[in-house]
């Protein structure tokens, strides 16, 4: 019989799972007397032992991408208090790296439930343990904190937006001096300092006026909204055509609908239908629960809305406007462009106009990651550019950018994007940006209408010349609190099976990630390279589940779509 997993409270004897459970909860309905909704939220679980569970079972896990889960009472939920514990974790670190004189944090927040009552909250226990705030007065991208941290010269910033998870969802975001997402490094120091906090009584905070009146609190004004414009606009590519399309447009209910069309109204476009249901932001997402633009039932209202007025494009925005989702039309209906094919379009796209125009730097770089289409390599061979592959997360490809910087070589630096439908097109910000992306989309949209083509013609003519490249992406979820045990258990299972050969064909070469030379930092990820494709497995950071990734690129497109099948069939098998 296997030994009861025991489990180490803070100045507590290790216990088990169960007790654990009844410990804490118990704790936090003493300690929330005064907090009514969080009081009277935990009483009603206190008869369901597997919601209970769920909510005590763990701590929230502060990974590289900060804190993300569902809202509501618990160490397992984003709540005030677990807000407030990392908040006071993230201050001692900050009053440990940086001078008294550089300690400014810029927090800005999504369209979600209680994101501006989060913000808010970090921003009273900042302040209160001496770090200067710089608070958006209202709700804004993702990309525009990125870009706020480095044009305010701040030591950090904290984004509270949960990105595309569904409406029950929160999440915490924290960003290094760079404008990047905090390091690996700097994480862990995070985690170390968390471990001594009491969810209760070991947090500082001071009210929010005293915050603004002593001067320790501030909004951010309209100048750094004006600035990143701007520094958009410097990426355009003077396009060819000024043909008039006609563009749909979703914010699912997020924070996208001020900036996208402030960008395309600033490039002159202006034919643009919304989707009315999703235009204004609301945290219960009414039409899309799952307001993520890679999940067709999200897209069905935008791809309904482009089919009806012919339009040339359709775009989407996720919440937090850092994703774009691409459609175009083909014979009338609208059809997704995929992560990977709009990445290699506007890569494509890139090239060719700065080649064209004289401005593609001597010693240029392209940036995306190890589970991105191979197609960027062909694409980078032809204009000999420095391709440079980093770990999924846009803070390895914002750490390039980085180290391009302290080369003396930003400019260098043209294009990045991962597979999950991030871009970045210049190296104003450093995370993926959907307000630049959508500019760069519609001017080759522009284009292409131009020459009487659309986006997917384009991508179809651009496969002669570099193979025919077929990727896709299969997700298996592990539901449930033992979900994230029994993924850790699949993956060491895949990583200690000897798999020799993929949909018939001998494996060239097996990467794993975590234990192999690679340069990069060890992550549980396992690649299998095959003649003419490839095939890669790995947990999802935020989510328990496991992605596996596969890309067939042979020179014809029956072979390729006959490839992918073989390489779908052959995960289902390994996943069974």
């Amino acid at each position: 019989m296997e030994s009861e997993t025991r489990i180490k409270l803070p100045d507590m004897e290790y216990v088990s799972e169960e007790e654990r459970v009844d410990i804490l909860f118990d704790t936090w309905v003493a300690s929330t007397q005064k907090d009514q909704e969080m009081h009277m939220a935990l009483l009603r679980a206190e008869d369901r032992p597997d919601e209970k569970k769920d909510m005590f079972y763990t701590d929230l896990f502060f990974g590289t991408a900060g804190l993300r889960g569902k809202m509501g009472p618990g160490t397992n939920r984003m709540n005030v208090y677990t807000i407030g514990r990392v908040t006071q974790a993230v201050s001692r670190y900050i009053l440990s790296e940086y001078p008294e004189g550089g300690r400014r944090v810029v927090v800005g927040y999504d369209s979600r439930h209680k994101s501006d009552v989060f913000a808010e909250r970090v921003s009273c226990i900042l302040a209160a343990n001496g770090v200067r705030v710089l608070l958006f007065p209202h709700m804004q991208p993702t990309p525009l904190l990125s870009f706020a941290v480095r044009y305010y010269k701040c030591s950090s910033g904290i984004n509270i937006t949960a990105s595309h998870n569904p409406s029950d969802y929160n999440g915490y975001k924290v960003y290094g001096d760079n404008g990047a997402q905090m390091t690996d490094q700097a994480s862990a120091k995070v985690t170390e300092f968390m471990r001594d906090i009491d969810y209760f009584t070991g947090i500082s905070t001071m009210p929010f006026e005293e915050g603004l009146s002593s001067g320790m609190i501030e909004y951010v004004g309209e100048e750094v909204t004006d600035a990143f414009f701007d520094e958009i606009m410097k990426c355009r590519l003077e396009p060819d055509s000024d043909a008039e399309i006609k563009i749909a447009y979703t914010p699912l209910n997020g924070t996208g609908k001020r900036w996208i069309l402030g960008i395309l109204n600033a490039c002159g476009r202006t034919d643009i239908d919304i989707v009315k249901e999703q235009e204004e932001p609301d945290g219960d997402f009414p039409t899309c629960p799952y307001p993520n633009p890679e999940m067709d039932p999200a897209m069905a209202l935008a791809k309904k809305l482009c089919e009806e007025k012919n339009s040339d494009v359709m775009i989407a925005t996720d919440p937090d406007s850092d994703r774009i989702g691409v459609f175009a039309p083909v014979n009338g209906e609208a059809l997704r462009i995929n992560g990977n094919e709009v990445g290699c379009i506007l890569f494509e796209y890139i090239c060719r106009k700065r080649k064209k125009l004289g401005t593609m730097p001597a010693r240029p770089v392209v940036v995306t990651t190890i589970v991105s289409s191979p197609m960027v390599d062909d694409i980078a061979k032809a204009y000999g550019i420095e391709v440079r592959r980093t770990l999924t997360g846009f803070k390895y490809i914002a750490g390039q950018i980085t180290s391009l910087d302290e080369e003396g070589r930003t400019g260098d630096f043209i294009f990045g994007y991962e597979e999950s439908i991030g871009y970045m097109v210049g190296s104003y910000a450093r995370d993926k940006d959907a307000v630049g992306a959508t500019m760069m989309v519609c001017d080759l949209t522009a284009e292409c209408k131009a020459y009487g083509i659309g986006l997917h013609d384009y991508l179809e003519e651009l496969y002669p010349k570099y193979r025919y490249h077929k990727d896709e992406t299969l997700n298996i979820g592990f539901p449930g609190p033992d979900g994230m045990k029994e993924m850790s258990a699949v993956m060491q299972k895949i990583r200690e099976t000897n798999i020799t050969s993929i949909a018939g064909r001998s494996v060239d070469s097996k990467v794993d990630y975590l234990n192999d030379e690679t340069g990069l930092p060890a992550s549980n990820v396992l690649e299998y390279n095959i003649d003419g494709g490839k095939l890669l497995v790995r947990p999802s950071g935020t989510e328990p589940k496991i992605k596996i990734y596969l890309f067939a690129f042979e020179d014809s497109r029956d072979s390729s779509l006959k490839l992918m099948e073989e390489l779908k069939a052959f995960a289902d098998g390994l996943m069974s």
